[in-house]
C-alpha cells in the first residue's frame, strides 16, 4: 500500500476507475498503527542499542566500574527475544516478528497517521517524506531479517523457551551458576538497555555470591576426578605389561600356575586406565561369563598351548599380575591353569574343571557363526577348463610369486650365526606374517549376498556380472563342487570373502551340428518371391 495525493487519485481513479477509495486517517485501524508504530520505534531502538553495546565494549574497561552477569547465549538472542516478547504482549497473535518494507509502510511513525489530512494538500512534500520514511523502515527491515550464522548450540537454544538472562542460573536451585564459561560482565550502561526489554529479568551484579549447594556438588565432581586418576595411574603402573600387551603367558614351564580373567574386563579397564577423566572406574571382575550353566570352564586351553590369538574371550594373567588384580579388583570367581608335563605328554588341568558337553556345544555354536553373514562380499574367479586341474594350487604359485613374502635366493645358504648387512632387515620364519587384504586377479569380480540366499540366488547374481546362465555355470570352493541349487550358503559352509570358482560351460562343436547350421541353398528363399529382393539375389 501506497500514500499518495488527492490530486494523483482523483487523476488515477478518473482514467482507471476502480474501488473503493481509501481517505486518509478515516480509513486507517489506528490500532493497527499504533502495533507497527510501536513495532518500528522498537527495532530502531534495537539497531542504536547494538550499536551502543559494540562501541561501548571497545572503550570501556570492565576492570572498573559496576558491572554485571549476563548469560552469553541471553546476550546472542537479545535482539530476538525483544521481538518475541513484543509479538506476544501485542493484540495481533498473527503479527510476523520481522517486519518489512511493505508492512510497516502503512504507520511508518506515530506522527505519520496525525499528517495525513496534510498529505491531501501537499504532493511535493509528502511524497517525498513517504519514500525517506519507506526507505529508512526498508533499510531496518532487511538489516534484521538478515540470518546469521548460528552455531549448533544457538539453534538448540531457540528451540527452547528461553527467558533472558536465565541461563546464568543453575538448573537444580535457581541462583547463580558458579560455571564462569556460560556468562560475561558487562557495564553498567549495557545493563540499563538490557534491563529496559527485559524489566523481570534476573540480575547479579560483579561479585555475586554463587550457589553453595552447586559449588558443593563441583568440589565432590573435582575429587573424583582426581581419585580416578591416581587410581588409573597405580593401576598402569602396577598392571603395565597387561596394559601394552607384553610378557604374556605363553610357554609355560613344569608345572606352572596361570590365571583367567574375561578379555571384555580387560577392554574396559584399559579404556578407563587411559581415559581416567571421561570413563568410570572398574571396580569388579566377572569370570561367571566363562563358566556354564553347570559351573564348568568354557574355554579350556589346547593342548599345544596357551595361545591368546586361538582364543580371543580370555586373558592369561601371571600369578604376580593376579596378586595386583586381586588388590585392585572384586572377583567372583577364581579359575586357574596348570601345566604339567611328563613322559614326553603334556596336559593342562583348569580349576573348575571344563564341561566337555558345553564346550562342545560352544564350539559347535561358533562353528556355524563362521557361516552367517549379511550383504558381505563373495569374490567369483572365471577359469577355463585348463586351469580347473590347477584351482588347488593356485593360491601356492600366487605366494610363490609374490616377492614381499619371500626371501632374497640366497638368504637360504647363509650362515644363522652371520650378521646381516647394515639397513638390511634380518627375515625370521617365525616373523613372517601374509597380509589379510584379498588381493584381486584378472578375472574376478565381486558378488554382495547374504548366508540366508540359495545358490540360485548366488548364480543369479553371477549372471549379472559374467553373463553366463546359471545352468552354463559349475561352482566350486577349495575343490569341493556346489551342486544343490536350492541349499543356503550358510548349509554349504561358505564364509564371507570365500573365492569361489565358476567354470562355464560351452556348446559342443559337433561337426554333422556345425554343418547343418553353416548349410545354405543355392535357390533363392521362397520368401523372397513378389518383393524387389529376388533380382538382388540373382
Amino acid at each position: 500500500m501506497k500514500c499518495i495525493s488527492i490530486r494523483g487519485a482523483d487523476t488515477l481513479f478518473e482514467k482507471y476507475k476502480g474501488g473503493p477509495r481509501l481517505k486518509g486517517e478515516d480509513v486507517l485501524c489506528h490500532t493497527c498503527v499504533k502495533q507497527k508504530c510501536n513495532i518500528i520505534r522498537t527495532k530502531q531502538k534495537i539497531a542504536d542499542d547494538e550499536k551502543l553495546f559494540n562501541n561501548t565494549k571497545k572503550v570501556l574497561n570492565l576492570q572498573d566500574g559496576d558491572a554485571f552477569w549476563v548469560g552469553k547465549s541471553s546476550m546472542r538472542s537479545w535482539r530476538r527475544l525483544v521481538l518475541e516478547q513484543l509479538s506476544e504482549n501485542g493484540d495481533n497473535s498473527n503479527m510476523d516478528k520481522s517486519i518489512t518494507a511493505s508492512d510497516t509502510l502503512a504507520g511508518t511513525d506515530s506522527s505519520t497517521a496525525n499528517e495525513y489530512p496534510a498529505v491531501a494538500n501537499d504532493d511535493t512534500s509528502t511524497d517525498q517524506n513517504v519514500s525517506k520514511s519507506c526507505d529508512d523502515v526498508s533499510k531496518l527491515a532487511i538489516k534484521e531479517e538478515k540470518p546469521e550464522k548460528k552455531s549448533t548450540d544457538e539453534d538448540d537454544e531457540e528451540n527452547c523457551n528461553l527467558l533472558f538472562n536465565e541461563d546464568v542460573l543453575c538448573e537444580k536451585h535457581g541462583s547463580l551458576d558458579p560455571d564462569e564459561s556460560c556468562r560475561k560482565l558487562v557495564p553498567r550502561v549495557i545493563w540499563q538497555r538490557l534491563r529496559d526489554y527485559f524489566p523481570e529479568c534476573p540480575e547479579f551484579p560483579r561479585g555475586s555470591p554463587v550457589c553453595d549447594l552447586c559449588c558443593a556438588l563441583n568440589h565432590e565432581e573435582n575429587q573424583a576426578l582426581d581419585y580416578n586418576k591416581q587410581l588409573a595411574a597405580e593401576q598402569r603402573s602396577g598392571l603395565s605389561d597387561l596394559l601394552n600387551d607384553r610378557k604374556r603367558p605363553s610357554d609355560l614351564r613344569n608345572p606352572t600356575e596361570v590365571f583367567v580373567v574375561s578379555s571384555s574386563f580387560v577392554e574396559e579397564w584399559k579404556k578407563f586406565v587411559r581415559d581416567p577423566l571421561k570413563r568410570c572406574p572398574v571396580t569388579e571382575i566377572l569370570n561367571c561369563t566363562l563358566l556354564c550353566q553347570h559351573g564348568g570352564f568354557l574355554y579350556p586351553p589346547k593342548q599345544n598351548g596357551l595361545d591368546p590369538a586361538s582364543n580371543e574371550n580370555v586373558v592369561y594373567l601371571w600369578p604376580e599380575e593376579w596378586a595386583k588384580v586381586c588388590q585392585y579388583f572384586s572377583i567372583d570367581f577364581e579359575i586357574s591353569i596348570v601345566k604339567y608335563e611328563e613322559g614326553g605328554q603334556t596336559w593342562f588341568v583348569t580349576s573348575p574343571v571344563s564341561c566337555d558337553e558345553c564346550v562342545a556345544n560352544r564350539l559347535n555354536q561358533r562353528h556355524r557363526e563362521q557361516f552367517q553373514f549379511t550383504d558381505a562380499v563373495l569374490y567369483i574367479r572365471k577359469i577355463s577348463k585348463e586351469q580347473n586341474g590347477k584351482m588347488n594350487s593356485l593360491s601356492d604359485d600366487k605366494n610363490k610369486e609374490d616377492p614381499d613374502y619371500n626371501l632374497p635366493d640366497n638368504s637360504a645358504n647363509r650362515d644363522n650365526t652371520e650378521e646381516p648387512p647394515e639397513k638390511m632387515p634380518r627375515y625370521d620364519e617365525m616373523a613372517r606374517r601374509k597380509s589379510q587384504r584379498h588381493r584381486k586377479v584378472r578375472g574376478e569380480k565381486e558378488v554382495r549376498i547374504s548366508s540366508t540366499n540359495t545358490l540360485k540366488e548366488l548364480k543369479l547374481e553371477i549372471m549379472k556380472q559374467f553373463a553366463v546362465p546359471p545352468f552354463d555355470q559349475n561352482l566350486s570352493i577349495c575343490g569341493k563342487l556346489l551342486v544343490d541349487d536350492a541349499a543356503t550358503l550358510e548349509s554349504l559352509e561358505i564364509e564371507p570373502g570365500s573365492i569361489i570358482m565358476l567354470q562355464a560351460d560351452e556348446p559342443l562343436e559337433d561337426a554333422l551340428e556345425l554343418q547343418d547350421m553353416i548349410h545354405v541353398s543355392s535357390g533363392p528363399e521362397s520368401g523372397f518371391k513378389g518383393t524387389g529382393l529376388l533380382g538382388a539375389c540373382k
